[in-house]
């Protein structure tokens, strides 16, 4: 039934024509080679959209989500905090791969991420080197939100981009942790500079790092674009740092990287650059998405 209404709902925003229908192909590609077992095992579900003659129009992946209750929770660090109340949203388990990103590349959604200015990481060694299962990096703001209007448009769902507040309640949780799995750093639980792996690695490599609701590298790996606009705290969601047409002022970045120390690792680590930036082969992205309550 859950799959009938993503057809209907993509259907009645006008994605899918009247001959074309929707298949879930994961067990049989990844049976066949074409679809990533790990990422199978991980929730990932690989999407077809086939016409009346069987032929293959294009692919997505619909990735595995973590509900994240309605209710109020404290952000900011100890200099500063402050309690917001948030409706119920689903964030995704896992930053944006290099899998999802490829879908939308091949279907001329968004460019290909660029070579990075300082590791000079390419796409196509994002696609064969790194692979499948890694998170995307090189992306900017603008192709993180050109990908989940994408996204949306295949499924008929409220796909985007979470604003800063939402990324931190999800890594967060109620209690005010200071890392997604506690108040204690553990080297084991996420990749950053002490990992001493100096790259980038598979978004279930660390499942020992998960946050209160389920969701997985939110400390680490790849630093995460939010929708919001940086501006300081206090956090005010009616004071313009929520204009998602803004084109040129800073944006926030969250979740630290492979590339940085266990201090920007705090949940409560926040960090901007300008929405064109991907200069450094660690900015990713991850996905949040609004559903009715059945």
């Amino acid at each position: 039934m859950a799959s009938l209404r993503k057809v209907n709902a993509a259907r009645s925003a006008g994605f899918l024509l009247p001959d074309q229908r929707v298949v879930d192909k994961t067990e049989l590609a990844t049976l066949a080679g074409q679809f990533s077992l790990r990422l199978m095992q991980c929730g990932f579900r690989l999407m077809q959209v086939i016409d009346t003659a069987g032929h293959d129009v294009y692919h997505y992946i619909l990735p595995p989500v973590c509900d994240v209750p309605a209710g109020p929770f404290t952000i900011g660090s100890d200099r500063q905090q402050q309690v917001i109340t948030l409706g119920a949203y689903q964030i995704g388990r896992f930053p944006l791969t290099v899998a999802e990103y490829a879908c939308a590349v091949r279907a001329a959604a968004v460019p290909e991420p660029a070579t990075g200015d300082y590791e000079h990481v390419t796409w196509q060694q994002q696609l064969t080197y790194f692979g499948n299962e890694y998170p995307v990096v090189n992306i900017t703001w603008f192709q993180s939100v050109a990908y989940a209007v994408w996204l949306a448009n295949m499924t008929g769902e409220r796909w985007r981009l979470p604003t800063e507040v939402e990324w931190e309640k999800a890594a967060r949780g109620t209690d005010g942790r200071i890392y997604p799995w506690g108040n204690a750093w553990g080297n084991e639980r996420a990749n950053t500079v002490e990992s001493g792996i100096g790259m980038t690695t598979p978004v279930d490599n660390y499942l020992e790092g998960a946050s209160p609701y389920g969701a997985q590298d939110m400390a680490g790996n790849v630093w995460e674009w939010c929708s919001s606009l940086y501006h300081p705290y206090p956090y005010h969601a009616d004071d313009g740092r929520e204009d998602i047409k803004d084109a040129s002022n800073n944006r926030v970045l969250r979740g630290s990287s492979w590339n940085d120390s266990l201090r920007l690792a705090r949940v409560d680590a926040r960090y901007w650059d300008t929405p064109n930036a991907a200069l450094f082969s660690d900015y990713g992205a991850r996905l949040v998405v609004e559903r009715a309550s059945s």
